[in-house]
């Protein structure tokens, strides 16, 4: 299967760039109220202590319940224990979709060089 090739970079109108600088503003806000968010959940946990259920004024306002435990398998030493397998297991594998992932560039290496400079 070949990759498809890759179209080249277009030049953004700069009413979208100014979207851009929108996204990154709302990006760094987002980081900052995470910060806020895990201070909080910090707070509630300590006077939680052992329980599970936090009332305020009788009525209850959080829950932090014990949740069994993710099970899955190590396949990568499924491979190496049972090698004899590998090929069962590539009949089973599943490859989802191709899909794209939209991420800003670093403010750094986006900022255009300064004039004068090659």
């Amino acid at each position: 299967m070949s990759a498809e090739p890759i179209p080249p970079p277009v030049e953004l109108p700069p009413e979208v760039a100014d979207y851009v600088q929108v996204l990154r503003a709302i990006d760094q806000r987002r980081k900052q109220l995470d910060t806020y968010a895990e201070i909080a959940e910090t707070h509630i946990k300590n006077a939680l202590g052992d329980s599970e259920i936090g009332n305020v004024n009788g009525q209850p306002v959080v829950y932090w319940r014990h949740v069994k435990g993710k099970t899955t398998t190590d396949y990568r030493r499924l491979r190496i224990d049972h090698p004899e397998i590998v090929p069962l297991l590539q009949a089973y594998t599943k490859v989802g979709n191709p899909s794209r992932r939209f991420t800003l560039a670093d403010a750094a290496a986006a900022t255009p060089p300064a004039s004068g400079a090659p």
